[in-house]
């Protein structure tokens, strides 16, 4: 629930500061920090506060650790993640730097960034702000995001967008349960995100992925990077949930142009505001509140874009005749239903099991 403020002014290290409202949430878990000099935070997982070489994230924090506070720097002398149901309010939109004293621990604030142009209505993004959840699990060194594990039955899509794994851009996979065709639904249930991962290594990331959801669908740009990603897919590690935008070789994966990028992301904009696309994922609800359109171009105003893109080319799923009239399934697939076990963590997959 977002509570818009036009009376109040917040307290931050650079004195009091407008903010546009608060953020409540309810979590079902959270972080209790105690300092030396008896300071002390409840707060979210991912609510970042001040170390001396940056924000973090508190989940990351641990004893001895020094955090800013209003007197300085302190010691954390007690950290702990509970279980338990809370309600946490979050300020929205600091005007000076993002920052602001919470219980005298300098904290970073939750950023609404979306303005007149940005692709998603505002309002529905001040929505998904009260809307995102905390993963239930972090898998390959915090890198996975789990929502949601597989469930039998269930058939999934993973979106991907490559990069080159040098520290710039982040690769990723948006996992998304299809949970009806028509109307059509999903449900953001897992992203993989990661800058340092390499093309190679992310394609056996995005095998091993597929295989963990139910053999899902693999909607892969392949423009840049993207192409020996898709390569080493179909032709190294032969997986045939590939969905191919033809039959030839320059055809494997989704190419985006002039036509196929603006369909995609303007069929995710719809399935967003017609509340048909459930997101759990917070960074993903903050890279969709600076994406806009200008002068018919798709891009992250203020943060980068990644997140999103690999959304919108998992919802494009449904512009490449994959499915049953009226079932889920690729048309060609006689062996879905043999699919059914749920595979476990993901570092228990088996890559050599025979899952075409």
């Amino acid at each position: 629930m977002l509570k818009n403020n036009t009376r109040y002014m917040i307290l931050t290290p650079d004195g009091y500061s407008d903010f546009d409202g608060i953020n409540i949430i309810t979590k079902k878990s959270f972080v209790d920090i105690q300092t030396e000099n008896g300071s002390t935070l409840k707060c979210s997982i991912d609510h970042r506060v001040q170390k001396e070489d940056g924000f973090i994230e508190s989940q990351y924090l641990s004893v001895n650790d020094f955090i800013k506070t209003s007197s300085g720097y302190s010691k954390i002398i007690s950290h702990k993640i509970l279980n338990g149901d809370i309600t946490l309010y979050d300020p929205v939109n600091v005007i000076k730097n993002n920052q602001y004293y919470s219980n005298n621990i300098v904290s970073h604030n939750c950023e609404f960034l979306g303005s007149t142009n940005t692709v998603v209505d505002t309002d529905v993004l001040e929505y998904l702000f009260t809307q995102y959840n905390d993963p239930i699990l972090l898998d390959m060194q915090g890198k996975f995001r789990i929502f949601e594990k597989p469930i039998i039955n269930c058939s999934y899509v993973l979106g991907v967008d490559t990069a080159k794994g040098t520290g710039e851009h982040d690769s990723v996979v948006q996992v998304l349960k299809i949970t009806s065709l028509n109307p059509a639904s999903f449900e953001q249930v897992a992203v993989f995100q990661s800058n340092s991962t390499d093309v190679y290594l992310f394609a056996d990331t995005i095998n091993r992925i597929s295989i963990y959801y139910n053999n899902g669908y693999m909607m892969v740009e392949n423009n840049a990077e993207g192409a020996a990603v898709v390569n080493r897919l179909w032709w190294d590690i032969e997986n045939g949930n590939l969905v191919n935008t033809g039959n030839k070789a320059i055809n494997l994966g989704i190419r985006a142009t002039k036509n196929t990028k603006p369909k995609a992301v303007l069929l995710m904009k719809k399935l967003i505001e017609d509340n048909c696309l459930k997101i759990n994922d917070k960074e993903t609800v903050e890279q969709l509140s600076s994406f806009i359109e200008e002068k018919g171009r798709f891009y992250g105003k203020d943060l980068g874009d990644d997140l999103v893109s690999a959304l919108y080319w998992a919802v494009y799923v449904l512009q490449m005749d994959v499915f049953d009239d009226e079932s889920v399934g690729l048309k060609s697939s006689n062996n879905l239903e043999n699919n059914v076990e749920i595979w476990g963590i993901l570092s228990d997959v088996d890559l050599n099991e025979d899952f075409m």
